[in-house]
């Protein structure tokens, strides 16, 4: 297929919707696990972090589908893609790692300080949302190599899909067990900032975009019937989230953890659900568009910045002595002030940090995207054919 042909694809609303959802669910998740888990803040987390995975099937959905069926050359999509994602990452990993230093009195102008930090910005751990961006800048590196498997085995994508889901409920069983496996046990014990810690959702992102038409199609029609086999998905999950609980004797922590088998089938289920509401959104005219795409196309700001502003927020309310107020409380309460209040208002703020940083010379630097004019602003309000590919799709 031309570039021509290509420019001609539709941009896809649906996932502006995604976007927006999948970012509400990481808030969500980060917000929930600022408390010690209980075993009702651990149930919650278990669906919110099914947002990881979606965002990863997300990430692969929208560079297959852009980049799918024309000439690409290789080292102009890196070069653009590692910009768009490495500045913002290493800008951040230094914010971060600058503001934990400042909170345990750690920080200090010294070689040992330094490699610290050349180790986190290595591994992502500056700040606990920063692996995304390593193993999206790992996806960058081998999405020639993807497109090449999904375009060999396009008669093939179901025994495909079957394989990476079967490989990803492996590899959960081995993480969540903590198996020893040699040279590979550090990886079990460290799977987040890996690409290969997420082969199904990668690939299952990947068949969909290739088969976007019919897929999206299939959504259509049965939505409502998606969105039920999501509930189901979730009760099933949170039926293995008691059942740890009790009768195997874990922890919270550790019976809500992402590595584990059943999230393979519940965040399969969760993304679908969210673009069958995504389509279903465009069916009915695309309600409150502009400020749809408006949170959409300020998604990568938000999931950036929000763990900062989520630490200043519970900082502010501690200072005031509302943290202390509601210790004491039942735990549904405190899990209910912490989404319905502390979860918005970070959102909230994050979004407005986004929107006020885009219409400056740091935009690309802290939100991985062009500063924002007048012109930009007009164009991504209107409606357009062509697809165009987020710099990244975050994740939880």
């Amino acid at each position: 297929m031309s570039a021509a042909a290509v420019r001609e694809r539709r941009h896809l609303f649906e996932l502006d919707l995604v976007r927006v959802q999948a970012v509400a669910l990481v808030v969500g998740a980060h917000t929930a696990a600022v408390i010690n888990l209980t075993a009702l803040t651990g149930g919650a987390v278990m669906i919110f972090h099914t947002s990881r995975e979606a965002f990863f099937m997300l990430t692969a959905f929208v560079l297959m589908y852009g980049y799918a069926r024309m000439q690409v050359h290789w080292p102009a999509f890196w070069r653009k893609r590692w910009l768009l994602v490495g500045v913002p990452y290493v800008v951040w990993s230094v914010i971060y790692f600058v503001v934990s230093g400042l909170q345990t009195h750690t920080v200090t102008a010294s070689w040992s300080t330094l490699g610290t930090l050349a180790s986190d910005l290595v591994l992502g751990k500056a700040g606990y949302q920063l692996y995304f961006l390593v193993v999206s800048m790992q996806l960058y590196l081998v999405f020639p190599l993807l497109r090449g498997l999904i375009v060999a085995t396009r008669q093939h994508h179901l025994p495909l899909l079957a394989a990476c889901a079967a490989y990803q409920v492996v590899f959960s069983i081995a993480v969540q067990l903590q198996w020893n496996l040699g040279f590979l046990t550090a990886w079990l014990r460290g799977p987040d900032a890996a690409l290969l810690s997420y082969v199904f959702y990668i690939a299952a992102g990947a068949v969909a975009a290739w088969h976007a038409d019919a897929f999206l199609a299939f959504t259509r029609r049965h939505a409502h019937a998606i969105l039920g086999g999501a509930a189901a998905a979730v009760a099933v999950s949170l039926a293995t989230y008691a059942v740890q609980l009790t009768a195997a004797g874990m922890s919270p922590n550790d019976a809500s953890a992402v590595f584990q088998p059943v999230l393979v089938l519940e965040s399969a289920a969760v993304a679908w659900a969210l673009l069958a509401i995504g389509v279903l959104w465009t069916d009915r005219a695309m309600p409150r568009r502009r400020a749809v795409l408006a949170l959409s196309v300020r998604s990568f700001g938000v999931y950036l910045v929000h763990p900062l502003l989520l630490t200043g927020v519970l900082s502010a309310a501690t200072a005031v002595g509302l943290t202390s107020a509601v210790e004491g409380i039942p735990a549904v309460a405190q899990l209910a002030l912490l989404l319905l209040v502390v979860a918005p208002v970070t959102y909230t703020l994050a979004v407005v940090a986004t929107g006020l940083v885009r219409s400056t010379p740091l935009s690309l630097a802290l939100t991985g995207r062009p500063r924002a004019t007048r012109t930009r602003r007009a164009d991504r309000a209107r409606p357009t054919s062509i697809p165009t590919p987020q710099p990244t799709e975050v994740a939880a």
